[in-house]
């Protein structure tokens, strides 16, 4: 299988061929949709010989809009789906989202997808939305953090705070990643630990970290209390290593 992006015209000919045969309600407004914003989308197609599959998705936003299959069931979705997510990894991303039609959450979720909300429909289309969060591999990986507020030090945009832990950042795979440093009450300048926890942001393709003690055993709502001098301000969720 080969993966690669289309042109325009080839994929509305491909949707308007394949579309139909799903027998889903709101054809008409789907088509009538992506025919008027098809210069905002990108595009990501599976060949073999011919396309298979073709993947919709807004580029800022990191949202799939819509993935469609000429056959089913024969894997060219799932390996766009994961050419798709492995790309996202490459490029240091966060959080890939989705609205995934009704009778394809159970293919989403297989690929990692969580549902974040409850089924909707908005024209005529009933879909649930989804997100793949990015960056789990980082999990109970032993790291050093670079501090570069130091634990007591002044926070630089809230006013009289000082911060209550170490606070730097890690360098991997070529990225630098914001990171708390948990479980050491004094300053220091640099700290080697593992990963303990991943905070993701909503709306937001950056991720902090959480470095603790290797081995040691974290208590959720302590490490959530900890960060909550910064963290409050956002809406986040949190993916947790081994040893919470």
């Amino acid at each position: 299988m080969d993966i690669r992006t289309p042109d325009q015209q080839e994929v509305l000919s491909f949707i308007e061929k394949v579309l139909p045969s799903l027998h889903i309600n709101g054809i008409d407004g789907v088509l009538s949709f992506l025919k008027s914003r098809i210069s905002e989308f990108q595009y990501l197609g599976c060949y073999e010989e011919e396309m298979k599959s073709i993947m919709v998705y807004e580029d800022e936003k990191v949202h799939i809009v819509l993935l469609l299959s000429a056959e089913r069931n024969l894997g060219y979705g799932s390996n766009l789906l994961q050419a798709f997510i492995e790309r996202c990894e490459r490029m240091h991303l966060a959080r890939i989202s989705a609205n995934a039609e009704a009778s394809a959450v159970g293919f989403y979720e297989k690929a990692g997808f969580e549902k974040t909300g409850e089924q909707q429909e908005a024209g005529g289309l009933t879909f649930v939305p989804m997100e793949y969060l990015l960056g789990q591999k980082y999990l109970n990986q032993t790291v050093t953090v670079e501090v570069d507020h130091p634990h007591g030090s002044f926070h630089p945009h809230i006013p009289d705070l000082r911060y209550p832990l170490n606070k730097g950042y890690v360098y991997l795979d070529g990225e630098i990643i914001d990171a708390y440093v948990y479980g050491v009450d004094e300053p220091v300048d640099s700290f080697t630990g593992m990963v303990c926890a991943i905070i993701y942001r909503k709306d937001s393709q950056s991720m902090q970290l959480v470095v603790s003690r290797i081995g040691m055993v974290i208590r959720k709502e302590e490490v959530i209390s900890a960060i909550g001098f910064e963290e409050q301000y956002y809406d986040t969720r949190i993916q947790w290593g081994n040893y919470a």
